[in-house]
């Protein structure tokens, strides 16, 4: 009796890792190379806000299938790569912060300072639990100059 008991218990247990991996990896993968469309909500750089910029973000999925845990993310942004990590918050939802980075001041211009950035990236569309579409939105926080926050909103599509 005592036997089948120890095996009725290492079964059931066996049964809630399985089903706890499968909720781990819920969702659509967020993996591959995407372009993205940046629109300036406000700033205090002097960006008229409306104004668009581009920007590539390449994630790299830490697992093996499904929405992993976490992604590494490389922003592609003018002659810098910005590396981060985001942390899956939903299915699909994915948030966490680059930097920090080094950063030349507009005002006083020239000056050497530092910025932090606050991803939230949402995937929109899928296909084939892939993600083919993203929005999100990007908080830089900038220290060591006079100049002290960037929000901007983003929309991408997947190009690889």
């Amino acid at each position: 009796m005592r036997k089948l008991m120890v095996g009725v218990v290492a079964i059931a247990l066996l049964l809630a890792a399985a089903a706890s991996a499968k909720q781990v990896n819920k969702g659509p993968r967020l993996n591959g190379s995407f372009r993205m469309t940046a629109t300036i909500l406000s700033n205090d750089v002097g960006i008229q806000p409306g104004s668009v910029t581009t920007d590539v973000y390449v994630f790299k999925s830490s697992c093996g299938k499904g929405g992993c845990p976490s992604v590494g993310l490389t922003r592609e942004s003018g002659d810098r790569d910005v590396k981060s990590t985001l942390k899956k918050t939903a299915p699909g939802v994915y948030k966490g912060t680059e930097g920090p980075e080094s950063y030349v001041c507009v005002n006083p211009i020239g000056t050497p300072g530092t910025f932090t950035g606050d991803h939230k990236v949402t995937v929109t569309k899928a296909k084939n639990g892939k993600a083919q579409k993203i929005s999100g939105k990007l908080v830089i926080h900038i220290s060591g100059c006079t100049e002290t926050i960037e929000e901007v909103s983003l929309k991408g599509k997947l190009t690889q």
